[in-house]
């Protein structure tokens, strides 16, 4: 097989492991995120194939149908329903990175073991002669550059070109293997490599597994500032980018406290709840108000779900006793609205003083009292029964409008 079919069945075979992925992704009838998150990373397994050799990076076309494929399953793992979801909001509620990072992660990893490698490993010969081809040099032990010389693109080129658009493009360095090795130790903080003198497997293993552990770092925080700028950049899914700024399993979202409290919070992140937020809406359709009906808006404003909202604040306040917590929710705080819609949607608050411990789960309370995961645990449970009442309301006010009848107030319990 030619490299480009080898990288085309890759593909093809990876979107085929996602749709046959659908049966699976739930336990006893529920969504399983937990077994969705596994499959899709076997399905990356076919992805990553000898990734090291035919991932072409010059276009993100290859892989917007693996992207498409992999926002599908998770979709299923999340039980989501309604309008097809944001595609970064559900990769980001399973800590899935996108396709195409996960090829650079193996790719990068890969790149970074070949500069440490002495000129006798025949791996490191190849890369030799591809910076050569790539150069255009005759030097003697390299080969006549006819005969290496052939159609297309090869390694050394696809691989300064990921370098690009990983913003590291002084990691080249002019096709000088001796300094991309030097720009890798400055770059990782390690001592100088003498790659003639590692000829000794467990210390050449252990700088490998260094410089490979740290190329996936580097990708994910890549990939990470380019999903949260994604977010961020749709007004639909804006508040998402506000409470999570990582990659993260939705693990905020247990479904022990409450299935459909669950469900609503998982379509409000991931824009499939039905908010009326287009572009070209003038009014809530709810209340009637000028502007588009956004998360915050339904959850913290909309005057029609005001008696269904009634008690959050409180109940928010009674749950948390954390003294950073307490003061991001007092009367008067700028950032009281915020906290409000991270601790009702299962937000993450570890980038705030004195709350770093906020996203570990409650084993790491130990005996502790007072501990924000303790708090986030219980803000999920006390919220639960406000979300259901508000979803429940709007249904019924929405459906209302649509058959053009008033619908009667509810009953508080």
């Amino acid at each position: 097989m030619t490299l480009v079919k080898q990288r085309t069945a890759a593909l093809a075979r990876t979107v085929q492991t996602l749709g046959r992925a659908t049966a699976f992704s739930t336990s006893h009838g529920v969504a399983d995120p937990k077994i969705g998150a596994i499959l899709v990373h076997q399905a990356y397994s076919q992805l990553l194939f000898a990734s090291e050799v035919w991932a072409a990076v010059g276009s993100a076309t290859p892989y917007n149908k693996v992207k498409s494929a992999v926002a599908r399953a998770c979709s299923r793992a999340l039980g989501l329903r309604g309008p097809p979801a944001n595609r970064d909001a559900v990769l980001g509620e399973l800590g899935i990175l996108p396709p195409d990072a996960r090829v650079y992660q193996q790719r990068l990893a890969y790149w970074f073991e070949l500069l440490l490698q002495p000129d006798t490993r025949l791996t490191r010969y190849a890369y030799n002669v591809s910076i050569a081809t790539l150069r255009g040099d005759t030097a003697e032990g390299v080969g006549n550059r006819t005969a290496w010389t052939g159609p297309g693109r090869n390694w050394a080129h696809d691989t300064r070109r990921m370098l690009h658009v990983l913003g590291m493009g002084d990691a080249w360095c002019d096709a000088d293997p001796e300094r991309q090795l030097l720009w890798l130790t400055d770059r990782l903080e390690l001592q100088a490599v003498h790659r003639a003198s590692l000829t000794d497997y467990r210390a050449y293993g252990e700088l490998r597994n260094t410089v490979r552990s740290a190329a996936v770092e580097l990708v994910r925080d890549w990939a990470e500032a380019r999903w949260h700028q994604a977010l961020t950049n749709n007004p639909r899914t804006a508040t998402t980018a506000s409470i999570h700024r990582k990659l993260e399993y939705a693990r905020y979202l247990d479904a022990r406290y409450d299935k459909v409290a669950r469900s609503v919070r998982l379509a409000l992140r991931t824009a499939t709840f039905g908010l009326h937020d287009a572009d070209d809406v003038a009014r809530c359709p709810t209340c009637g108000e000028q502007g588009r009906e956004t998360v915050e808006h339904f959850l913290l404003d909309c005057p029609a779900l005001a008696p269904e909202r009634d008690g959050l604040m409180q109940a928010l306040a009674y749950a948390v006793n954390t003294p950073a917590l307490v003061g991001l929710l007092a009367h008067g705080s700028p950032d009281r609205r915020h906290t409000a819609l991270a601790l009702a949607l299962g937000g993450n608050l570890d980038h705030r003083p004195g709350l770093e411990d906020f996203h570990k789960p409650s084993s790491a309370a130990g005996s502790a009292s007072v501990h924000p995961a303790l708090d986030r645990l219980k803000a999920l449970r006390v919220t639960a029964p406000v979300l259901r009442r508000m979803a429940a309301r709007r249904g019924v006010l929405v459906q209302g409008q649509l058959v053009g009848v008033v619908a009667p107030p509810t009953r508080r319990r």
